[in-house]
Parts: C-alpha cells; structure tokens; sequence
C-alpha cells in the first residue's frame, strides 16, 4: 500500500508551514495514518481543489474498487479549520487526471469491466475535495486506516509519497515531523532516499539502529538502516524540508533464514519481536531449550551468566544489554509466560 500527501490540484500560493506525520501499526497488518497540516493563504479567501493519491494495490492482492473506492483504505476522513469537509473518490488511469478544473475519472463499473486480471490493474484513485482557505493560517486534519502490503519477502512493507509536498507554494515543509509508532520490540528498515543518517531519527526509549547497506534482499537500493526500537517508536524531525525521495517501511519476515520446528541455538536465528511465539514450541535439545526460555529476558537486555545462552544473544545485532536488569526487574507478559511454561525439548 502506498500514499501520498495532500496536494492541491493547481498552482497554488498557499505554502506549507507545518506538517505532523503519524503512521500507527494498530493491528498485525493494519496502520492507521494521522497527518496534521498547517498551510498559509497570504491572500484573499479562496477554494481550492486538493486531492489525496493512492496507488491501486499489486502483486498478490485483489485491486477491485469496493463500493467505488480503494479496497485496502478505510475510515477516510478531512478536517478543516474544524469543520468536516466531504470528499469524493476518483478513480484515474492517466497521470494527468486534472484538466481545466476537472477530474478525468472513471466509473467503477467501467474499470471493473475493463479488468483482464485483478491482480494487476492499470488504474489509482484520486480522495479529492474542495478546501476552502480563509486569509491567513488553515489546518488540516486527514486521517484513515490502510492495510499494508505484505510477502513472503516481509512481514509487511509501507510506502508514503512525501515528495508531493513540493508542490505546494514554498517548495517544501517549513517544519517537518515524522513520528512512527510500530509496537513494541519493532524491526523495521528504512530506505534513506529522505534523510542523510540513521542519527537523524529520535528512537524513543531504548533502541538501536545499523546500516545494512543493501540488506540481503537487494531491491531496496543502497543506503538501508535497520532500526530496532523496543517502544516501536521512532521520530523524525526536519525545518525546512525538502523531500528528494519517499519513505519506504520494510520489515523483514520472522524467519529470514532456514528454520525447522525446533530450535537448535548452534545454527538458529531469533527475531526482534514478541509476536511469532506460537510458531516456536520446541527445542532441539536441553541447551537449545535453555537459550530459548531466556529469549524474552534477552529481547528487554538482560545480561547472561551462562555462556551458551550469552554468546548466543551477544551474535544477534538486535541484543541491546543492559546492567542490573533481572528476571525479578522484567515483567513479562501473560503470554510469554506461557510460552516458557510450555517449551520442551522435541523427542
């Protein structure tokens, strides 16, 4: 799934003097998306076309519209100087969709009968509505709900179009916030087409961040950082922005590597995170066990005695340790609880 700022659909003199980008993972694959805009008219009053743009989804996914709109967007709601502001859906074909102060769109019906394979359509949307600006300061309010695309390359991938926000008066974003909340014990990398240095990003609490170069999978381009991030929260911050590419969000898939159903810590790898436990029951043997019950305790920092379980976590990139933490200090969840009570060693 990829979206896009709101850009107005004409040459404008309104500029953008701030904008507040909050993208949410709310579910497994579900994100929620909140922008906040503040934008300046030094003119007289006025109403202007502005449209939000979102690709038709590809690869593995049905891109049939769903009651004449994208069916992995949901929630759709503007704000307008606090007032609701209603909205319509186009559906174009042709990157030059807005002519003379019209729409180019088609029906539903007619791209649904146009359609050879759902799978890959030849056609995007277009959330438009009519943004009236009153003399001085107006602010924005644009939220909605997506589903984001996922493989077996990915536990889920997210692409957001920042580059649009050139089109407006200024040139760029006088004030930029960029803020990320992906769970907790969140694994993502991040293409730097946008941002000269991972150290330009704030990861809130504990956290940490590599540069994985073209990473194994290689069609991300040079330049990745991998961000390990235990709140899940990452923040990005920029005056006068000027966006030379878009954010792209790619996290690796929970088993990057051959796996079988036990574990075996001489050749296994863990991942950054909580949520894939119930694919992981069993180990290999005593001291494989004795590594992977201690695998919650490792994710949170805590430092290791024994040797293999120590020289295990110390290899991973993620393990992030921290003195004086105990099993006493670490509140694990009810789940993982149950998930040590019930690892055993494969017969």
């Amino acid at each position: 799934m990829r979206g896009n700022q709101l850009i107005p659909m004409f040459e404008s003199e309104i500029s953008l003097k701030k904008e507040v980008l909050t993208i949410e993972r709310i579910d497994d694959y579900k994100f929620k998306v909140k922008v906040e805009y503040d934008l300046f008219n030094p003119g007289n009053e006025r109403t202007i076309d502005v449209g939000f743009e979102a690709l038709s989804p590809s690869g593995d996914a049905n891109g049939t519209p769903v009651n004449g709109a994208h069916p992995y967007i949901f929630e759709f709601t503007v704000n307008m100087n606090d007032e609701s502001v209603p909205y319509e859906v186009a559906i174009v074909s042709d990157s030059l969709y807005y002519v003379n102060g019209k729409f180019i769109s088609k029906s539903a019906a007619q791209v649904i009968s146009e359609m050879e394979n759902p799978n890959e359509v030849d056609f995007n949307y277009v959330y438009h509505f009519k943004a009236p600006f009153k003399k001085g300061s107006n602010k924005i309010i644009h939220t909605y709900i997506f589903n984001s695309s996922t493989s077996t390359d990915s536990h889920y991938s997210l692409e957001y179009v920042l580059t649009a926000a050139n089109r407006w008066a200024n040139r760029q974003i006088d004030d930029f916030t960029l803020n990320l909340k992906l769970n907790q014990f969140s694994d993502v990398i991040i293409n730097s087409s946008f941002f000269d240095n991972a150290s330009d990003w704030k990861i809130k609490g504990k956290g940490k961040y590599v540069n994985v170069g073209e990473n194994y999978l290689g069609y991300l381009g040079k330049d990745n950082f991998r961000f390990y991030s235990q709140t899940g929260e990452l923040i990005f911050k920029k005056i006068n922005f000027k966006p030379a590419g878009e954010l792209f969000i790619y996290s690796p898939p929970y088993y990057a590597y051959d796996h079988s159903d036990e574990f075996d810590y001489r050749s296994g790898y863990l991942p950054y995170s909580i949520e894939f436990y119930d694919r992981l029951q069993s180990a290999i043997d005593n001291e494989s066990l004795e590594v992977l019950k201690n695998f919650p305790y490792a994710l949170r920092g805590m430092k290791f005695n024994n040797k293999n379980v120590k020289d295990f976590y110390s290899q991973l990139d993620w393990y992030m340790p921290e003195d004086g933490l105990t099993p006493e200090k670490i509140k694990l969840t009810e789940n993982e609880q149950n998930w040590i009570k019930n690892l055993s060693v494969k017969n």
